[in-house]
């Protein structure tokens, strides 16, 4: 975990990369919070949410 910890901090690919999968992550539910807004509460996965706010977010 140091190795990595010290890698993230000296190469700016590695952080590039890093914030690239997390946008990609927060672009995802995002999407999926929208759909599930527009198509009456159900989730892509057919799933149904009672509002927004019970949608689980990604913990780090």
């Amino acid at each position: 975990m140091t190795d990595y910890l010290l890698d993230y901090i000296d190469s700016k690919q590695v952080r590039e990369v890093v914030q690239g999968s997390l946008n990609r992550g927060e672009s995802y539910h995002q999407l999926s919070a929208t759909i599930a807004k527009v198509n009456g509460g159900r989730m892509l996965n057919g799933k149904t949410v009672a509002n927004s706010t019970s949608m689980p977010s990604l913990s780090v």
